[in-house]
């Protein structure tokens, strides 16, 4: 007669032993209990759901599939047992769930997942490094990413911008308050401009992209060589393989959806005007008493 030990955390994984390893068996069972607090599984685990759950924030966030990784690295380096094959297939395991629920959340939230199956890779390894980059850039960047594109794209575009707003500026009547205060605050009148319809012109940059792909690639494209940009940028060129568009327009109206959200698109707004705003002369004495 066979004794089965399932262990729910390692998603069905089973141990088989005789009757007569009993002893052995709740050793087994008892280290991977063990593996599974030194990975802090539970507490990894919850908080990569809390993130896919809200996945908008402004707050910084720490990326707990990085922290798996160097537990995992750490655990490797210094615990001999790991290497039997009990505790291998124990760390299949807790990482493959790990894998699993990031790839969930990119499939519900996002629309996108990473083409190659955990089951079919043979190094596991690398394929948690690119769910890690994945993470990164999604559920930890997207605020930060957002900001930098927006600001790039204001830059860029700046005189497109002026030139689009710039009779609707000039034909408003001078009891605006706002106008009065940026045609006399500001130097420039371009940079008066730019300031004063800066909600619609994130609109309108918001409204160029429709692709996902695109929106990606101008993204990573801001600092190419940073670590998870470069693994991004990898895994978009590797279409089918890599990164993988379940709906490339749903891809992009996601990603920026965090715009829709009033508290978040105030925040971002302010933080790309006060970048703007770095580089513009303003009239300092204006307001004060003469």
């Amino acid at each position: 007669m066979k004794g089965v030990i399932t262990l729910s955390y390692t998603l069905g994984k089973q141990f088989v032993l005789d009757d007569e390893d009993e002893f052995e068996e709740e050793t087994i069972t008892e280290k991977i209990l063990s593996l599974s607090d030194k990975l802090s599984e539970e507490i990894i685990v919850s908080n990569i759901e809390d993130h896919i759950a809200n996945k908008y924030s402004s707050t910084e966030r720490m990326n707990y599939v990085t922290l798996y990784k160097n537990k995992l690295d750490e655990l490797k380096e210094k615990d001999e047992d790991v290497n039997t094959a009990e505790l291998k297939d124990g760390i299949y395991a807790i990482t493959e769930r790990v894998i699993n629920i990031v790839k969930a959340g990119l499939n519900e939230e996002y629309a996108v997942t990473i083409g190659e199956d955990v089951e079919d890779t043979n190094n596991l390894y690398a394929y948690l490094e690119n769910i890690e980059a994945m993470y990164e850039f999604f559920f930890i960047r997207n605020y930060q990413n957002i900001v930098d594109l927006l600001y790039t794209k204001l830059i860029a575009d700046k005189q497109k911008f002026i030139d689009s707003y710039k009779e609707i500026y000039n034909e408003t009547q001078d009891n605006d308050i706002f106008v009065t205060f940026s045609k006399k605050k500001f130097r420039n009148l371009n940079d008066a401009i730019i300031s004063n319809y800066i909600t619609d012109i994130l609109y309108d940059i918001k409204s160029t992209y429709t692709s996902g792909y695109q929106l990606f690639k101008d993204i990573v494209n801001l600092d190419l060589y940073e670590m998870y940009n470069f693994k991004i940028n990898n895994l978009l060129d590797d279409l089918g393989t890599g990164l993988v568009f379940l709906n490339d327009e749903i891809a992009a109206e996601q990603y920026l959806g965090i715009l829709d959200n009033k508290e978040m698109f105030i925040e971002i707004r302010n933080e790309v005007l006060l970048k703007f705003l770095e580089n513009v002369e303003v009239d300092t004495t204006y307001g004060q008493a003469e």
